[in-house]
C-alpha cells in the first residue's frame, strides 16, 4: 500500500509542476538528460515559452526541484524511464537540484541572462605557504584569484589558476610563500557561462614571520 502511495504522489507531483505552466503553441523544447548522478547539460538557456524536457535515465529515482531563487517553484519525483516536461512563461533564472542527491544541480535560463556572478562572503584563511580564500558563489562559474601589492598602482604577485565551481561555498588557494610582510589584496574573479563578469576582494595580512 505504501509503494502504490508513494507512486501515486509522484505522479501527482509531476502533474502539477507540468501543469503550472503549458508550452505555448510553436513554443520550443529543450532536453536534460539525467544520467550518472548529473543534468546533461547542466545549463539551458530558453526563451520564455518555451519547455525543459528531462528525461530520467538514470537507474535511481531522482526529483527534479526549484531552489528558493527561482522566480516560480516547480518540485518533481522522477522514477527511472519517467519524464517531466515544463514550460517557462517567466523569465529570470531558474536554479534547481535533486533533493536526494543535491550535488546534482542545474539551470535554467529563461530569457537573456544579464547578471555578474559576484563572489559574496570573502574569507582568507593563511596557511603556511598559502593562503585559503572561501566565498559564496551564486552560480556556476568559472573563478580564479590574483594577489597583488595592496598600494596603488597594485601589481599582481600571484595567480591562482581558473576552475570550473558550481555555486554554493567554495574556495581557491593562493600560494604566499617568499612574500613580505604587509598588506595584500585578493581580488577573486567569476565568469559565468554566458560570459558574465564579477568581482570581489578580500585583503590579506601577512605577519612578519611570515
Amino acid at each position: 500500500m505504501r509503494t502504490q502511495l508513494h507512486a501515486l504522489a509522484a505522479a501527482v507531483a509531476i502533474l502539477v509542476a507540468t501543469a503550472a505552466a503549458a508550452p505555448a503553441a510553436g513554443a520550443a523544447t529543450a532536453d536534460v538528460q539525467i544520467r550518472d548522478f548529473s543534468f546533461r547539460p547542466a545549463f539551458t538557456q530558453i526563451e520564455p515559452g518555451d519547455e525543459v524536457r528531462w528525461l530520467q535515465g538514470g537507474s535511481t529515482t531522482h526529483t527534479v526541484t526549484s531552489r528558493a531563487t527561482a522566480p516560480e517553484a516547480f518540485n518533481a519525483e522522477l522514477a527511472p524511464g519517467q519524464e517531466l516536461r515544463r514550460a517557462f512563461p517567466v523569465a529570470g533564472r531558474y536554479a534547481y537540484h535533486c533533493t536526494i542527491h543535491p550535488e546534482m544541480r542545474g539551470v535554467v535560463q529563461v530569457g537573456a541572462d544579464t547578471i555578474a556572478p559576484k563572489p559574496t562572503k570573502l574569507k582568507a584563511k593563511l596557511g603556511k605557504s598559502s593562503a585559503r580564500i572561501s566565498f559564496r558563489l551564486p552560480e556556476p562559474s568559472s573563478v580564479s584569484a590574483t594577489l597583488a601589492a595592496k598600494a596603488k598602482p597594485a601589481r599582481v604577485l600571484r595567480r591562482a589558476k581558473a576552475r570550473d565551481l558550481q555555486d554554493g561555498g567554495r574556495s581557491l588557494t593562493v600560494r604566499i610563500s617568499g612574500l613580505a610582510a604587509g598588506r595584500y589584496r585578493v581580488t577573486v574573479k567569476a565568469v559565468d557561462l554566458e560570459g558574465n563578469v564579477g568581482s570581489a576582494v578580500v585583503v590579506l595580512k601577512l605577519p612578519a614571520e611570515q
